[in-house]
């Protein structure tokens, strides 16, 4: 047979069947490949061993491979969910040991999407570079070891560095990982297979929110010496919570390398044995088992679409002198603006900045605006009662934006009691006892606390003027953040950010250990919303699914705003997470096959990284408003889903077609 008439025949076909750009479908569906396969060349071209990759790959079929490798990457997939949520969970208790500000709190909430913006380009074009496998293994070596120095960091500034770059090392497996999947699937199978693999998100945010409420309930404290250094609960915590990654990282080790990656890079030979590898694998289960494995050539895809160093650049010193690979890096991006490919990128932009812009700011203020109602109506119960007859003698009272005024409290015995935004003035507490009581942003005027007592008790941003007591009233109680006016002094306060060992670390607040349980219900949702929505991208056109799912979530989203309780809230977050992980998994199913395989990692790392501007901007819009005006960033977010579903409507058709070569 002549191998060269063989390429300019598999060229043409190629041109024909995987390469049709500028229409509304990408590649083929399983039906009209079957066709065209039946056709001259190809029947030849397969009693000699030749196939094209699609076909190839549909052949080997899909079976214990798949199965290894689908939990190979949802452990590294399970690890970036719970490192993205460690430091949410962990920051009452890591704040109170590294004495940090409100200011240091917020950053190091923030600190991980700062590393995630700059890993998913970095890590997303490097993998079309240097390969998917090596890639992977070492963004999540990085975010691993990152992670598990993070636990041992001796102060502020040491962990805030080590976690942005455990959120650099999260870039990289999160832009890289539905890529890397979606090589080694035919059309048949790709949409169930990365839908299920999607499964493995939600259950690392469900397994590190049960250790988190098993390790940091409040006033749990675990104390562990080893030498000089002492351990605490958060420190543990962060441990336990680096090991997916690294376990993650070591299974990498050990799966090959893309077969469609080395067929892009001519590594033909390598390509077949990786097939073989698969097929070998599949004998021992296989939807269609097959006795021979008869691919000896796999056709490699003769259409480029990088762009060189242009032109007008080459003849710069500083390009000049730049390593061929480092040019490679900075260019490769460019092809996603050709004319061809310019319409599905600028409408995949969109749709990640919109989504993530919604999505992100409410997932992540959830808990304050559920807080929010809760404590509006208890402020309500709150004003009656100071106002009455001060009968507030019931262990776990909340009292929330009162006023105590000329008033004699006598004999009262407190226990955890949280007094929010309360000004006490003119007070008398006689014979009274507070044990592991909260007071936040409280004023302290005019108050004698004579023979009473606040044990375990905390003053989180109080402000004292002339409070008379006696030193032995506060028993292993601190202050924190809070200003003490004496008399005559009042314009030089003391600043008191005092700390004794005492079982109080959390923000009065919030209930942390209700936030576990909350978490644990909205990403339990998120199981059946990713199993059914596997099943839609294969029956509906994905653009139209992902269309409706967008409006759905843009729904849930406006119910929001007639639910005034704290319990049909969180039923309505727990809709919005059933429908919009959906969302989010259909369209980075599209946006890894409207593209080919050259630029497939780094259209995925771009638009996570436009992606991750969205979710800051989102984030800063809910905190911004969350506590005064929570209408406006709702309202924002359901417009944002309601933009972003139009223009789904406009992707290519890509349901059951062959991937781009």
């Amino acid at each position: 047979m002549d191998v060269d008439n063989v390429s300019s025949d598999a060229e043409q076909i190629e041109l024909l069947n995987f390469c049709s750009l500028d229409g509304e479908t990408v590649g083929e569906s399983k039906e009209e490949t079957f066709a065209a396969g039946e056709n001259d060349l190809a029947l030849n071209e397969k009693d000699h061993g030749v196939y094209h990759y699609n076909e190839a790959i549909k052949y080997i079929g899909f079976g214990a491979f798949h199965i290894i490798q689908m939990v190979c990457m949802g452990i590294a997939l399970s690890s970036d969910a719970i490192e993205v949520l460690v430091i949410s969970l962990a920051l009452p208790q890591l704040s109170h040991d590294l004495n940090a500000t409100d200011l240091q709190n917020a950053w190091l909430s923030s600190i991980i999407f700062v590393g995630l913006l700059l890993g998913d380009y970095v890590w997303g074009t490097l993998a079309d570079i240097i390969g998917r496998r090596l890639t992977l293994l070492m963004s999540l070596t990085i975010n691993g070891l990152a992670g598990l120095l993070s636990a041992f960091a001796p102060n502020y500034g040491v962990f805030l560095t080590l976690r942005f770059i455990g959120g650099f090392g999260i870039g990289g497996s999160l832009a890289i990982i539905s890529t890397y999947a979606s090589e080694f699937i035919s059309a048949k199978w790709r949409g169930k297979y990365l839908g299920t693999l999607a499964v493995f998100w939600t259950i690392g945010k469900i397994t590190i929110g049960g250790i988190a409420y098993f390790i940091l309930p409040v006033g749990c404290k675990i104390t562990l010496k080893l030498g000089s250094l002492e351990l605490h609960s958060w420190n543990v915590f962060l441990v336990i919570a680096s090991l997916p990654a690294l376990i993650g990282a070591g299974l990498f080790a050990v799966l090959p390398e893309s077969p469609l990656y080395l067929l892009q890079t001519h590594k033909e030979k390598k390509a077949v044995c990786v097939l073989q590898k698969m097929f070998r694998w599949n004998q021992y289960w296989c939807f269609s088992k097959k006795k021979l494995f008869p691919i000896k050539q796999v056709i490699p895809p003769s259409k480029s679409y990088l762009i060189s160093t242009p032109s007008k650049f080459k003849g710069l010193p500083v390009i000049r002198l730049l390593p061929k690979r480092l040019q490679d890096f900075i260019w490769r991006p460019l092809p996603l603006f050709q004319l061809n490919l310019l319409r599905r990128s600028i409408l995949l932009f969109a749709i990640y900045f919109l989504l993530y812009l919604g999505a992100y700011g409410l997932t992540l203020w959830y808990p304050t605006y559920v807080n929010n109602l809760e404590h509006h109506c208890e402020s309500e119960i709150a004003y009656r009662i100071i106002s009455g007859d001060l009968n507030i003698c019931s262990d776990n009272s909340h009292v929330d934006h009162a006023t105590v005024n000329n008033s004699a409290w006598r004999n009262k015995h407190l226990r955890n009691a949280v007094f929010r935004g309360v000004l006490f003035q003119n007070t008398n507490f006689t014979e009274c006892s507070f044990h592991d009581c909260f007071f936040v942003n409280c004023s302290f005027i005019s108050v004698n606390s004579a023979n009473s007592t606040f044990t375990n008790t905390c003053f989180k941003h109080t402000r004292n003027y002339s409070w008379i007591s006696e030193s032995e009233s506060f028993v292993n109680s601190y202050y924190d953040n809070s200003l003490i006016f004496e008399s005559g002094q009042s314009d030089e306060p003391c600043c008191l950010h005092d700390r004794c060992e005492t079982s109080c670390y959390d923000d009065a607040n919030v209930d942390y250990n209700k936030v576990y349980l909350e978490l644990f219900y909205v990403a339990l949702a998120t199981v059946p919303g990713c199993i059914i929505s596997a099943i839609m991208v294969d029956v509906l056109r994905r653009s139209y699914w992902l269309s409706s799912l967008l409006v759905l979530s843009a729904g849930s989203c406006i119910l929001l705003l007639f639910f005034k309780t704290a319990t049909l809230a969180v039923v309505a977050l727990i809709v919005f997470s059933f429908v919009s992980v959906g969302a989010w998994n259909t369209s980075s199913l599209i946006a890894n096959e409207v593209y080919p395989t050259e630029l497939r990692s780094t259209a995925s790392g771009i638009l996570l990284s436009v992606a991750r501007v969205g979710a800051i901007l989102g984030t800063l819009l809910f905190g911004l408003f969350i506590n005064t005006h929570p209408t406006i960033p709702i309202l924002i977010t359901g417009s944002c889903f309601v933009a972003a579903a139009i223009c789904s409507l406009f992707l290519p058709a890509t349901t059951r077609k062959t991937l781009l070569e």
